[in-house]
């Protein structure tokens, strides 16, 4: 015999609870799982809020805010005028930093994105980036050999209070990144605010 539940107007039985509720489980499970077509990594992949949004083919190698302190930079030679800002490796005035980053064996592709802390324009005369020994920046102005593969957004087209971004996109990586950061004289302070390594490479069959 099937249980019932009163109700005003009639009757609800036990098994359409349970179909109802069967129904709802499926929803739920469908929605979880149907996804819209993954961005490549060379279209927009970063919300509003400035977050990034990994696709099934990419892998996170390093996120650092620095809120945690410099984990594995070589910063000897790196001078500070000042207190350490919180979420900032720095601020410095001159000398140079260095990390090595290393990557997934079967990458393809990686998109190094780094925030600089500018005091002021004026301090990033003298600025260096480089990449494996290649340089990237000079100032605030991309090397030449390396501009389809480097872009730099200014603060203002990110909105107020935002520093300047870096980016570098490269194919077929080498197994490690060492990315250095340098300035031998200058006013102002600088400094790097966050940084995000995710490289591309194939998905795994499950």
């Amino acid at each position: 015999m099937t249980a019932t539940s009163h109700r005003a107007g009639g009757l609800i039985t036990v098994d359409w609870i349970i179909i109802a509720l069967s129904v709802f489980a499926l929803f739920l499970l469908l929605a979880t799982t149907i996804r819209t077509d993954p961005m490549r990594l060379g279209a927009a992949s970063e919300t509003s809020e400035g977050l990034r949004i990994l696709t099934p083919e990419e892998r996170l190698v390093a996120f650092e805010d620095f809120s945690a302190g410099p984990h594995g930079w070589a910063t000897g030679s790196a001078s500070t005028a000042q207190a350490a800002t919180p979420g900032v490796l720095g601020p410095f005035t001159t000398g140079e930093v260095e990390k090595t980053y290393r990557l997934p064996a079967e990458a393809r592709r990686v998109v190094l994105t780094i925030d600089l802390y500018l005091s002021s324009e004026a301090a990033a005369a003298g600025l260096r980036v480089d990449l494996d020994g290649v340089t990237l920046l000079r100032g605030l102005s991309v090397a030449e050999a390396r501009a389809e593969t480097v872009t730099l957004t200014p603060p203002d087209a990110r909105g107020p209070g935002n520093p300047w971004r870096l980016r570098v996109d490269m194919a077929e990586p080498a197994s490690t990144l060492t990315l250095g950061v340098s300035r031998p004289e200058g006013e102002g302070l600088w400094g790097l605010d966050t940084i995000w390594v995710v490289a591309e490479a194939p998905t795994r069959a499950s």
